[in-house]
């Protein structure tokens, strides 16, 4: 075998198994949801192909970003939050417009696309403590 046949056979083994988000669902996810969430699925994707340092550095932005946006909603002055969905969308956009062309050599390599729900579900059990939070606690003082 020539060294560009065992590099391409490398290649396609490296990616056999390995679960991939959707770059429409990573874009859905930051535009519907949040930006941290989108952050930390889109670092998820990047750590599963290989590159881990940029991945845990998207992984730690969108964990910063989500305590930054926990401590903002619990905070009794809020403001006005209009342009959350103009910075989701903007978000959403840049994050589909990186991730769709790795994503598809990925999933040529043999990658696989990664259930959407398990985030959903984990967003769904977050708003819900911050509802009973704010429903039984700030509301009883």
């Amino acid at each position: 075998m020539t060294d560009e046949v065992v590099a391409s056979e490398s290649k396609n083994f490296a990616f056999i198994g390995k679960r991939l988000y959707p770059p429409s669902v990573l874009t859905a996810y930051t535009i519907l949801i949040n930006v941290p969430l989108g952050l930390i699925l889109y670092g998820m994707n990047i750590v599963a192909r290989g590159n881990r340092l940029y991945g845990k550095i998207m992984i730690g932005s969108g964990v910063l970003g989500g305590i930054w946006l926990l401590a903002f909603i619990l905070s009794p002055h809020r403001g006005r939050t209009n342009m959350f969905l103009l910075i989701g969308l903007i978000c959403g956009l840049s994050i589909y417009q990186s991730e769709a062309g790795p994503y598809q050599r990925a999933i040529a390599a043999g990658a696989l696309r990664a259930r959407w729900w398990p985030p959903l579900l984990f967003s769904i059990g977050i708003m819900t403590a911050i509802y009973l939070y704010e429903w039984f606690i700030v509301r009883q003082e």
